[in-house]
């Protein structure tokens, strides 16, 4: 009903609206606004508040910190669990990430490998933004192969997509990776390619 449609949107324009506001530099106050919408969705529609919540999970990695990002990554899991399903499946990847970030691999090291299962999806932009974000994690536990896998099914996806708000994040941590692994001619040509196409998105 319309009602409900209502509340859709406006899920969907806070939870952009974050992500602007993180990408803008303002972390923190992303994560207060999501955090609130969140906290307000959380009894009658506790996978709005995941959605919210997992995006508030990043924005505070870059703003509050990691200890901030592990509270609410283990609050979205928390809420996703019994839910199942694709939110209970983002939360898994934000909470093994946060906290391979925080030094605790031991537990988190099975959540974030589950990204392997989003490579099937037929849509690779639908959750493209979440795998991406899985590659510095996957590089921290040296799962080199699986962060090349999962950084070359969102590229290959974005570059015909033209989704310049992804492709030049991908390739910057494409050219981490080749660092790490000493491929330094493809870390440089990446590199540069994410420098250019960043300087033309503004």
């Amino acid at each position: 009903d319309a009602a409900a449609g209502e509340s859709e949107l406006r899920v969907e324009i806070r939870h952009l609206r974050g992500r602007i506001e993180t990408w803008r530099g303002h972390a923190d106050e992303a994560v207060r606004l999501l955090v609130a919408e969140a906290d307000a969705l959380a009894g009658k529609a506790p996978h709005k508040a995941v959605t919210l919540l997992t995006e508030a999970v990043s924005a505070a990695i870059v703003g509050p910190g990691v200890d901030a990002a592990a509270e609410l990554a283990e609050r979205a899991y928390e809420l996703a669990e019994p839910l199942g399903g694709r939110h209970e499946h983002l939360a898994a990847l934000q909470l093994g990430k946060v906290l391979i970030l925080a030094g605790q691999a031991r537990r988190g090291y099975p959540l974030l490998m589950r990204c392997v299962s989003l490579l099937e999806d037929e849509d690779p932009l639908s959750h493209g933004v979440e795998l991406a974000q899985c590659a510095p994690a996957l590089m921290a536990v040296e799962e080199y192969a699986v962060a090349a896998r999962v950084l070359e099914h969102v590229i290959d996806a974005a570059r015909p997509a033209n989704a310049l708000g992804l492709l030049p994040y991908c390739l910057g941590a494409r050219a981490e990776l080749e660092t790490r692994i000493g491929r330094w001619t493809s870390a440089f040509a990446d590199a540069f390619e994410s420098v250019h196409l960043a300087r033309e998105a503004g």
